[in-house]
């Protein structure tokens, strides 16, 4: 990784002007430094980076965090912060929808009687009976 990002750098000083350089100007830099990392074998078995550098070329560093080795996706998406979060017997705000008017409030006290799911919840209103509510509508009381 230090000699690619060495690579890098040594290709934005030569190629860069002395005045202040654009973002978009940068990108195109380093998108180019990064093509003129080509690591991929010709019919003769030898790459481009091979017949320049004397190191072994590591284009990991490249990719993506979701393509790497080791990173978990799925680990990722199954964790739902709002299950931990929405417990019974909270206090909430609900907002009011559709809201009556500018000057009604948009926004009611509420108890979570049961957590449905990770992205809805049966709250009991102060005025109404028990009623379903997407989390997108509740805000935690602190």
């Amino acid at each position: 990784v230090e000699r690619f990002h060495r690579f890098v750098n040594e290709y934005l000083r030569s190629h860069g002007t002395d005045e202040k350089t654009t973002y978009s100007t940068y990108c195109t830099l380093v998108q180019r430094s990064c093509s003129r990392y080509n690591v991929l074998k010709r019919a003769d078995g030898t790459s481009p980076h091979e017949a320049v550098f004397k190191f072994h070329h590591d284009i990991s560093v490249l990719r993506p965090r979701q393509c790497r080795p080791g990173y978990s996706y799925i680990d990722q998406v199954l964790h739902s912060p709002s299950q931990g979060v929405l417990k019974s017997g909270m206090k909430i705000l609900v907002r009011t929808t559709p809201t009556p008017s500018k000057l009604c409030p948009r926004w009611s006290e509420a108890e979570i009687v049961e957590p449905l799911g990770s992205n809805r919840a049966r709250v009991k209103l102060d005025n109404n009976p028990v009623v379903v509510v997407h989390s997108v509508d509740l805000k935690l009381l602190h």
